[in-house]
């Protein structure tokens, strides 16, 4: 089992507490993750089987796997919508929830996930982040939502440039370098990209390829 593991406001139901109430009641919903005030991803259950996860630039087992390394996470219940299956494994084979079963509270956590969930199944539009939280949340919790976001950014391009895939990565390290606009390095990379994927376009041309 991974060891990756979610971290929450210790008063708050954490991801897994959504899940495992979802999971155990069969419920059809999806749940909107943020970080502060930024939407950070998406994870949707099915039956309580969780079919697909996104995280900018990811989708699948690997948002899933992403989604259990974000730090102060808070899940948003909504009612279910069409979406693809993206997700094989069970998510209880990729986060430990051992280590939450001994967790202080986790009773309460249960119960107003709970209750949380069965007040917004009926909902009918979607829900927007709260305005309270969003005015709670502080410019340092907003400055770690963006960077963990870029964090996330980064390594799907790297993962994209090492399958070969150069308009994606340069795609993801555009987005990157709008939330890290002091980043050096990024800015770099994204010309970098830039002048690779020049040169393939003027290549291909010279040889009458496709780029």
């Amino acid at each position: 089992m991974n060891t990756h593991t979610l971290a929450s406001a210790s008063q708050q139901p954490s991801l897994i507490d959504y899940m495992s109430v979802a999971e155990a009641e069969q419920l059809d919903l999806e749940l909107r993750l943020y970080v502060g005030a930024f939407e950070v991803g998406l994870i949707c259950l099915r039956a309580g089987v969780v079919t697909h996860a996104e995280l900018p630039g990811a989708q699948g087992d690997a948002a899933l796997a992403l989604i259990a390394r974000l730090p102060n996470l808070s899940p948003m219940p909504e009612p279910a919508s069409e979406r693809p299956t993206t997700v094989a494994q069970p998510w209880r084979e990729l986060i430990d929830e051992d280590l939450w079963r001994g967790a202080a509270g986790r009773s309460t956590q249960l119960a107003q996930a709970r209750s949380q969930i069965h007040g917004q199944l009926g909902a009918v539009t979607r829900l927007a982040v709260p305005e309270a939280s969003a005015a709670a949340a502080s410019p340092a919790a907003n400055d770690r939502a963006r960077q963990v976001t870029a964090d996330l950014l980064g390594w799907a391009a790297i993962e994209a440039y090492l399958a070969g895939q150069l308009e994606r990565a340069h795609s993801l390290a555009v987005r990157r370098a709008q939330l890290s606009t002091d980043d050096v390095v990024g800015a770099a990379n994204v010309e970098r990209l830039r002048l690779r994927l020049l040169e393939n376009e003027i290549t291909a041309s010279l040889t009458g390829d496709e780029p």
